[in-house]
């Protein structure tokens, strides 16, 4: 048997082996065998011959002649101006260029080549990409259509260009380089409950300002940016900035946004980063949200309307001027530092809205778990953490427009604050910080109808204000919550509220709501810690009515604690404030410390600071006085 080889470069090693039959029992033996080999020294190549090409919008087909002696082929391609080619090898002379740019003129070269030989003379062709010529309405129904008209065609839509997904759209095999994200998108998507799946470093678009509807995205968003403080990082699946209308989308994608160092004002979200204006219903995040970082610092961001500080949430990051409504957020939120110090940004950290301005936040549900893990062993100073089950803190630096309405909203998640630094930190099973806590000429937040399910935790030795619905000040009306709080650590400027943690101002009205959750506290610091407040502060004529206390309080001896409220050791002379009223009173059943409460001591465990008098007067330490008369044993 005689086996010739052709085209052998010289050098090169060849194997012969033998073949199994199809039965799996055949065999053949190498006996007799003679190899020839026809070796021509320098192969001889030729300059690659095109037969066809095909020009697309944003991607180029080319394709040669076969050559004997060729080994493999090179196409290199570049803009016409630019330095250096882009290569891409191959073993047959076809070739596929992706992720052109429209309307754009460009330059292949190709070679064919043999071991360590090549074509003496390149073959050289130039040609230009096809321009945007979309017809809309348009349909879309493969992935190959969906990279082109993304980019090519969704920057330059209008509001009336109606784009229709028929498929899923899978993206995930396609890098960043070849589909970037889109700058802007201004018409309308109809998703059709189908889904996009994408694994890139960015979400789709960077703005939206017309609607997207019926989509769902799912895969992973990973974001590793160098440490940089001048500019801000928006990250988000579907938009960073959007004043869209967005109506049933659903985000199943984990969205990571990781620096090793310090990074300008990050805002990580599922769906948005920023929304301003237009309807935003019915969305929903189901994937992780992270964001790791070694320090903030507050940093503009094209198409924010001011420094957004640093922003998480599960759904939207900051929502200013619009509603949402029926929104849900059923992903974990976490945000860590390692290098707590470098932090200069205040942190908003919610479940389903980070920071609201002016916006109204109705009937949205969060099912994840919230947390914010600022661990920092030196305990040094460092800017506060909001977090909140459903929002994280309204805009502290805005002072003329309203802030949120929150209205039947919910919690379900665990959320939990680690914080070592003495600054006031605020956690709330519905918001964190909701308000300004000083006098104000305008109205602030109000939480409304709304119910917290979800396990509050505090950790770490660093202050805090913890309430079952608010952690700051806020106007409450037929709230509850229902919530375990937990504090196994706290500075003694830490306030613990069953409700509100530090209900300040007397234009804040508790009124209707219910204190049901157990409170713990391990600390062993003197915080104070109550059912309905924590501390109030010195601000007269408070209104709490129509309340109603049924829980367990646990605390540490040197806890400052009471049924109705921690401590109110600031309130100046002169100064009252009168808890219920009798019409409304504020009803107290549970046990604090092991007692039981009954009617016959009730007002003797209203506040920390110590007990009622025969007219329900307590007298507290800066000289103010609470009266607990309209504080009755009851359910």
């Amino acid at each position: 048997k005689t086996v010739r080889v052709k085209n052998v470069s010289p050098g090169s090693r060849i194997g012969i082996g033998a073949v199994r039959g199809k039965t799996g029992n055949q065999r053949w033996l190498l006996n007799m065998v003679k190899v020839e080999v026809e070796s021509y020294g320098v192969p001889e190549l030729f300059t690659p011959v095109m037969v066809s090409n095909e020009i697309g919008k944003t991607k180029a087909k080319f394709v040669f002649e076969s050559q004997e002696m060729a080994q493999s082929y090179e196409l290199g391609y570049k803009k016409v101006g630019d330095e250096e080619y882009k290569t891409i090898t191959s073993e047959t002379p076809e070739f596929e260029i992706k992720g052109l740019n429209v309307n754009t003129n460009y330059i292949v070269r190709a070679i064919s080549k043999a071991g360590e030989y090549t074509s003496k003379t390149p073959f050289y062709f130039e040609f230009k990409t096809g321009n945007v010529d979309y017809k809309y309405p348009l349909s879309i129904a493969n992935t190959d259509d969906f990279v082109e008209w993304m980019t090519t065609g969704a920057e330059f839509t209008t509001n009336t260009d109606v784009v229709n997904l028929e498929s899923d759209i899978d993206l995930k095999d396609i890098d960043s380089e070849a589909l970037p994200i889109v700058p802007e998108f201004n018409g309308v998507l109809n998703g059709n409950n189908h889904a996009i799946k994408i694994n890139s470093d960015h979400g789709l678009f960077r703005a939206i300002t017309g609607e997207v509807n019926n989509l769902t995205i799912e895969g992973s968003i990973v974001s590793k940016p160098s440490a940089s403080s001048e500019s801000g990082h928006p990250l988000a699946a579907l938009a960073c900035v959007s004043s869209a209308k967005i109506t049933n989308v659903t985000n199943k994608a984990n969205v990571t946004l990781e620096c090793a160092g310090v990074i300008g004002s990050p805002v990580v979200a599922g769906i948005v980063a920023f929304q301003k204006d237009g309807d935003f219903k019915n969305n929903t995040n189901e994937g992780k949200i992270t964001l790791k970082h070694a320090g903030t610092a507050n940093a503009e961001i094209s198409g924010f309307n001011r420094k957004p500080f640093s922003v998480i949430a599960g759904v939207a990051g900051v929502i200013v001027n619009a509603t949402a409504e029926g929104c849900v957020n059923k992903g974990d939120v976490k945000v860590s530092c390692r290098d707590v110090p470098k932090i200069s940004a205040r942190h908003y950290i919610g479940g389903v809205i980070g920071t609201p301005e002016g916006a109204t936040i109705k009937s949205c549900t969060n099912n994840g778990a919230v947390t914010g893990d600022f661990t920092d062993a030196t305990k040094n100073e460092a800017k506060q953490v909001w977090i909140g089950g459903v929002i994280g803190g309204r805009n502290g630096d805005v002072g003329n427009v309203d802030g949120a309405l929150v209205e039947d909203c919910k919690n379900y998640g665990t959320c939990t604050l680690v914080a070592e630094n003495a600054v006031n930190n605020y956690l709330g099973g519905i918001g964190g910080q909701s308000t300004v806590e000083a006098s104000s000429d305008f109205t602030v937040q109000k939480i409304v109808n709304s119910h917290n399910y979800g396990k509050l935790v505090k950790k770490g030795a660093g202050g805090c204000r913890l309430g079952g619905i608010s952690g700051g000040a806020a106007t409450l009306d037929n709230c509850s919550n229902e919530g375990e709080i937990v504090v196994e650590d706290i500075s003694s400027k830490g306030a613990v509220g069953g409700l509100v943690g530090y209900p300040t101002q007397s234009y804040h009205t508790i009124k209707n709501c219910k204190s049901l959750g157990n409170m713990t506290s391990k600390a062993t610091t003197a915080f104070a810690m109550g059912g309905i407040g924590g501390q109030a502060g010195n601000a007269n004529k408070q209104s709490w009515t129509g309340c109603t206390v049924n829980c367990t309080i646990t605390g540490q001896s040197k806890n400052l604690v009471g049924m109705v409220l921690g401590t109110a050791n600031t309130l100046a002379a002169k100064k009252v404030i009168t808890f219920g009223t009798e019409a409304a009173p504020i009803k107290v059943s549970g046990t604090i410390n092991g007692t039981a409460i009954s009617e016959s001591n009730v007002k003797d465990f209203v506040s920390g600071d110590g007990k009622a008098d025969e007219k329900g007067a307590i007298k507290v330490k800066a000289g103010g006085v609470l009266n607990a008369a309209y504080v009755i044993f009851g359910k």
